[in-house]
């Protein structure tokens, strides 16, 4: 099994590192046994895969993710080529939460990240006042 441990650097940024945790017990696979040496290879790779597939947290990153978030709740994401449901109160509250970082940092943030957060904002707005007539 695999934990992931979130560090936080000086500067603000984060990194996620995996961290290998034994099961306790009897469970462990006994690693003179080909067939628990082969599970437990395949688990190890398993968990290098996915903690390839996550990225640094980055402010911009957690803007994506409330991005995705607020599209979600307007049923705008496909998943297995159906959309989701719509909850405009939800979408409305990701779009106060985007507005409300927009205010707590401005004059923080480097110019990539400004005009990203304005971008967002922007079309989650048309689009929340396009579905919600």
């Amino acid at each position: 099994m695999t934990d992931r441990i979130f560090k936080i650097s000086p500067d603000g940024s984060t990194t996620i590192e995996p961290r290998s945790v034994d099961p306790p017990g009897e469970d462990a696979p006994n690693p003179e046994d080909s067939a628990a040496k082969k599970k437990a290879e395949a688990q190890k790779q398993k968990d290098r895969l996915a903690d390839q597939a996550l990225q640094e947290m980055t402010f911009s990153t957690h803007v994506l993710s409330l991005n995705a978030t607020a599209l979600y709740h307007l049923g705008l994401l496909e998943e297995d080529g159906e959309t989701g449901p719509t909850d405009f109160e939800s979408a409305a509250q990701v779009i106060d939460t985007l507005a409300m970082l927009k205010d707590k940092t401005r004059g923080n943030l480097n110019e990539t990240e400004t005009r990203l957060l304005d971008t967002v904002l922007y079309d989650l707005r048309v689009q929340y006042a396009r579905l919600h007539k």
